[in-house]
């Protein structure tokens, strides 16, 4: 328990600073199709979206096709529905408020379905999931709560997708092993680990604390219909694809294989100067999106902007299919911070700073 208590510390440490952190890795392992061969970036021009309300945080996702969760970063509601109309942004309503009273979260992580959103309440590890349809957001009489099994060894991030009405996936696992995921079955109360292993190299002992720090600090998404995954880790530039069936992997397919670079020295995570800075990722039935975060580690230390904008923005979009292969390549014309894509693959909404307001912008795409 002590090595668990510990590791939450550090955990709820990281989470407060907004740092990464990570461990001695190769840079480099698989080369893959994407290393070898780059697409010709096209300039993409977006605009912004009129709204009638103040946008009051970055984090955007779709709900459905015309409707947006955007979180809020003010001191009453945490996020707040919107829908667009030609293109324009007319706001519904806000929800969920901070606390530890019942549908309150301490802090909060959410994933969006076709038909709900799940929000996870996380107090060092998950401990329960509202499932909210996606009509009765308002209404908390029609809420969800699933809970989460706690009699476990396992250390579970704030990072997780529905598998199904009955299993979800988070980042995280039991310390003594070396997978990356685990399923948690919250009708049976069985949790197990998914054979995802850290890749590579990785630091064994008393570092082991710190292979979890960097590799279960990812994104996970899901095909919409498919049981296929996307796991982006947020250091490095290690993106990969994995199919599933029932609770075993049957194929990997890397998109980028660069790993994180860090050691550990005591009970710290120490990132090398060399290591990048991680991806955002989102992905539609046809395609996955992936926002290249700029900069090494040393040169985000050194430059606290990008372009004018915080250096954790983005303006490099890679899409690749669901075999890995990379499709389309997009320089868009000012950073992003966060983005979702339409389900027709159509367009993307991304947000953004303009001087000391929040926007949302609209990129029409020309995929296949």
């Amino acid at each position: 328990m002590k090595i668990i208590k510990q590791l939450i510390f550090l955990l709820l440490f990281f989470l407060l600073q907004i740092s990464c952190s990570n461990l001695n890795k190769k840079n480099k392992s698989v080369e893959t199709q994407n290393d070898r061969f780059e697409l010709p970036q096209k300039e993409l021009k977006g605009h912004k979206l009129k709204c009638d309300s103040t946008i009051m945080g970055l984090r955007v996702d779709f709900i459905c096709n015309n409707k947006l969760i955007i979180e809020e970063l003010s001191q009453h509601k945490l996020y707040s529905i919107f829908n667009l109309k030609n293109d324009s942004l007319q706001k519904i309503s806000s929800f969920l408020e901070k606390g530890n009273g019942p549908f309150e979260v301490t802090n909060s992580f959410y994933q969006t379905t076709d038909s709900s959103i799940y929000i996870a309440n996380y107090t060092g590890t998950i401990n329960k999931i509202y499932k909210i349809n996606n009509n009765n957001i308002f209404d908390k009489s029609k809420w969800i709560t699933l809970t989460i099994p706690q009699e476990h060894k396992a250390l579970l991030f704030p990072n997780f997708i529905m598998l199904n009405d009955s299993i979800c996936i988070s980042t995280g696992g039991d310390l003594l092993k070396d997978n990356i995921l685990t399923a948690i079955d919250y009708k049976s109360g069985i949790i197990k680990g998914i054979d995802f292993k850290f890749p590579g190299f990785k630091i064994s002992g008393n570092g082991c604390a710190a292979n979890f720090l960097v590799y279960c600090d990812a994104q996970i998404n899901k095909h919409p219909k498919l049981s296929k995954f996307v796991y982006t880790c947020r250091l490095g530039r290690f993106i990969e694809i994995f199919e599933m069936d029932g609770m075993n992997i049957i194929q990997k397919i890397p998109i980028y294989s660069s790993y994180p670079i860090y050691k550990a020295s005591g009970d710290r995570r120490v990132i090398d100067n060399d290591c990048l800075m991680g991806a955002v990722t989102k992905v539609t039935k046809d395609y996955i999106y992936c926002l290249i975060t700029p900069y090494t580690y040393k040169e985000s230390i050194e430059n606290k902007e990008y372009k004018g904008l915080p250096n954790y923005f983005g303006d490099n979009l890679y899409i690749f299919d669901w075999n890995g292969k990379l499709i389309d390549s997009y320089l868009l014309d000012i950073p992003v911070c966060s983005f979702c894509v339409d389900s027709s693959n159509k367009y993307i909404i991304a947000s953004s700073i303009d001087g000391e307001s929040f926007i949302l912008k609209k990129y029409n795409l020309n995929m296949p």
